[in-house]
């Protein structure tokens, strides 16, 4: 007696798929605006929180990447690096968008001085 462990009725996982591009709502087109800008967010608990904006979910909690924490607005004083930091909407306090950082020159583009 051979008893088969598969379902005729079964879709092959691996079989093409039908993939189909939709239409995005003007939600996600007005979110797509806001991914890779730089921000700072202020939290509730005191914390200044600056980066880059990569990611977000359907109940408005973000992922920062290149991200910094500092308990002043100021720069000057002790500045912790995180990588990437995941806030939720819950401890947002007020968010500041950043302009952008200035890009890398090219070294051959640098004059060399003469000291």
């Amino acid at each position: 007696m051979i008893i088969s462990m598969c379902d005729d009725r079964a879709k092959d996982l691996i079989a093409e798929q039908e993939t189909e591009p939709r239409e995005k709502s003007e939600i996600h087109k007005k979110v797509l605006e806001f991914i890779g800008k730089r921000y700072e967010v202020h939290l509730t608990d005191g914390r200044y929180i600056r980066g880059t904006l990569i990611a977000t979910d359907k109940d408005a909690n973000m992922v920062f990447n290149r991200a910094d924490e500092r308990w002043t607005p100021s720069a000057d004083q002790g500045t912790r690096y995180l990588g990437q930091a995941m806030i939720s909407k819950k401890y947002v306090a007020r968010m500041i968008p950043l302009s952008e950082p200035e890009p890398a020159r090219n070294p051959e583009e640098v004059k060399e001085t003469e000291i």
